[in-house]
């Protein structure tokens, strides 16, 4: 804390709190950035996975509109979008959302960003549920190569999605490799 007529040699008076630190804005979060935005709404989200969805749906174009198609927010948009579409019974849908999510993710962020690889995961999980474990086995044992690779073995998505793989096989009929994998879960 600064002490005398003048703070720290900056010109100004000691206790003009103002000159000090910007004034702060009145302005709510979600009129402020787009971030923001993305975040308020997501606190509208109730119970019913359909009415999540359909909202998610209708702001979807304001996103895109107001920010591009290849914006961070425009993209993690169409992941909840795609999510809330699963959750309300359509998973092959989300599988098909989020197949386009990773295209777009994968030119506008590249292979190994961590939104890339949360998106194939999502996509791996989306198909298993939507009827095609034995798809969703081998889209994991992929990730999991590039999770090792880019996150290290001990990373928390590194585990997660060796766990998944685990899971994946048993659901596809593999008991046997489930076993193995999950045994390498520590």
């Amino acid at each position: 804390m600064c002490r005398g007529p003048r703070a720290a040699g900056r010109g100004h008076r000691v206790g003009d709190h103002r000159l000090h630190h910007p004034r702060r804005s009145t302005t709510p979060p979600a009129q402020r950035e787009p971030r923001g935005r993305r975040h308020a709404l997501q606190a509208l989200d109730g119970p019913r996975a359909a009415d999540n969805r359909d909202r998610w749906e209708s702001w979807l174009p304001a996103f895109t509109n107001e920010l591009g198609p290849d914006h961070p927010d425009t993209l993690t948009t169409r992941n909840t979008l795609a999510r809330w579409r699963g959750e309300a019974g359509d998973p092959a849908g989300a599988a098909t959302a989020t197949e386009q999510l990773l295209t777009d993710r994968l030119r506008v962020l590249g292979p190994d960003h961590p939104d890339t690889l949360s998106t194939r995961h999502n996509l791996a999980s989306w198909r298993g549920h939507a009827g095609d474990p034995a798809g969703a086995a081998t889209a994991t044992e992929q990730l999991l190569t590039d999770c090792l690779r880019v996150l290290g073995p001990d990373h928390p998505n590194t585990l997660t999605t060796r766990n998944n793989l685990a899971r994946w096989r048993a659901v596809a009929g593999h008991p046997a490799s489930a076993t193995s994998e999950s045994r390498s879960v520590p």
